[in-house]
């Protein structure tokens, strides 16, 4: 029988993880089952239509694009850009708690909060004073319980968005609990290195051009790194100490007072019942830092000469509230920054937040591994699947399993031992479009948590003819 809820839970998503539409309906970015490579290429084409001006600032949308709904099912654009989708966390909750959707004018204590990703996360909070706070109200009302609150369930960028509503808009007298999943409290070196070294995928000359909107973005900003991340002679350096190539200086110093002001706010007294909960990715090889060779940023994993690891993504010491000392209190998942919103460990863990507002003892099991993958290979060249034990245990079992964009199962391998804990496997002849790479152990007598990441096999002539 599932458990009753008395609050209500929103469910808000990451970066792209919500579909915008144009004034006429029309999608301008959203992915359906086998469209991922046609998704990407429109995102291109719609460059005109969803591009920000300059100096937007926190306002909305001058152009009319508005959030449609959250994608359920995996996509990826690149590491920063791609998520599992938040289908499987949906019906989770729908399974496991008595909840349900807003329907034809009854509320409903499970929201999800689709948003434009591409607008200031505080424009975005606002929506949630906005449009959030009455729904709370009537569902208070229906419910019969008064004192019932939000509960927040946020992966990635979202939890910037709940973060700017709870510590800086007041929401926290409105909050039970606020529990986000790897976001990144203090930013992303991946963000660092997209914004200024550009980012269009593809190969050679078939490119789809995103650099200038994502450039555009204050979202995209308000991801940059605000630890000391840029390798210098004399230590680290934050980005406000050095000069970043093409980052605009004026979104770079707006994005750092984004995040100060929520540090400011949140280390004021809160009430009682207000809870804040960080799960994370851990052992997963992350962009920590950069340094700069040639006039463009390379990115490095380790920082100040140690790997801190992450969840392939966001660094782990960027994924915990950064008024916390560290990250004790964190929960940690073996899983990548795409998945870990879908990870059955992760459940089980919410489950026992949701339940007893206390993190028990569901995070990372033993024996975790890195999984490394090319984010894009090019159709017809080989898929290298590399996987490190974070032990360095050479005695580990894994099957590497490949899934196209329905989740059929297209190949399997076992992965050869290369010695010192690292392992791999080296795929052929994948067809193009989105893979999700799922490492498991090879045999049931020795259980091992799974590890998924999400890549792209490009196809050039596709993108050729939609160019």
């Amino acid at each position: 029988m599932p458990t009753s809820m008395q609050d209500m839970i929103i469910v808000i998503p990451g970066i792209m993880g919500s579909t915008l539409v144009d004034l006429d309906g029309k999608e301008l970015w959203g992915v359906k089952p086998g469209t991922l490579l046609t998704s990407i290429i429109r995102l291109g084409r719609n460059f005109d239509k969803l591009r920000l001006p300059s100096g937007i600032g926190d306002e909305a949308a001058p152009d009319g694009v508005r959030p449609g709904a959250l994608i359920p099912i995996p996509h990826i654009v690149g590491k920063l850009f791609g998520t599992e989708g938040y289908g499987r966390l949906v019906a989770w909750l729908e399974q496991r708690f008595d909840v349900r959707q807003p329907q034809d004018g009854v509320p409903g204590n499970l929201i999800t909060f689709p948003y434009d990703w591409r607008l200031s996360n505080r424009a975005n909070a606002r929506r949630i004073e906005t449009e959030l706070v009455p729904m709370l109200e009537a569902w208070r009302k229906a419910s019969g319980n008064p004192d019932a609150k939000f509960r927040f369930i946020c992966h990635s960028m979202g939890g910037l968005v709940a973060r700017w509503f709870t510590e800086v808009l007041g929401g926290r007298e409105l909050t039970r609990q606020i529990i986000t999943i790897g976001t990144p409290h203090r930013g992303a070196a991946e963000a660092l290195v997209r914004l200024s070294n550009g980012f269009d995928p593809g190969f050679g000359p078939i490119k789809i051009p995103l650099t200038g909107i994502i450039r555009s973005l204050p979202s995209a900003h308000q991801l940059l790194p605000t630890y000391r991340c840029v390798a210098d002679d004399g230590g680290p350096k934050r980005i406000s100490e050095v000069t970043i190539p093409d980052i605009d200086t004026a979104m770079l110093t707006d994005a750092l007072a984004f995040h100060a002001t929520i540090l400011d706010h949140a280390k004021q007294e809160t009430p009682a019942d207000y809870r804040k909960f960080a799960l994370k990715g851990i052992e997963q090889p992350t962009t920590t830092g950069a340094r700069f060779v040639g006039g463009r940023l390379e990115p490095m994993n380790q920082l100040d000469a140690q790997d801190r690891r992450g969840d392939g993504t966001v660094p782990r010491i960027s994924s915990h509230m950064p008024e916390w000392q560290d990250d004790a209190y964190a929960g940690a998942f073996g899983q990548q920054h795409a998945t870990l919103q879908s990870d059955g460990n992760l459940h089980r863990q919410l489950f026992a937040i949701l339940t007893a507002q206390e993190l028990e003892t569901y995070g990372a099991g033993e024996n975790l591994f890195g999984l490394e993958l090319p984010e894009v290979v090019q159709a017809g060249q080989s898929l290298p699947v590399t996987v490190t034990s974070s032990t360095g245990d050479g005695s580990l079992p894994l099957r590497v399993h490949l899934l196209d964009e329905q989740g059929t199962e297209l190949d399997s391998q076992l992965l050869r031992n290369l010695g010192g804990g690292r392992y791999q496997a080296i795929f052929e002849d994948i067809a193009p479009g989105q893979v999700s790479v799922r490492v498991a152990s090879a045999t049931p007598t020795r259980p091992l948590d799974p590890v998924t990441g999400l890549t792209i096999v490009w196809d050039a002539a596709l993108a050729e003819a939609n160019g």
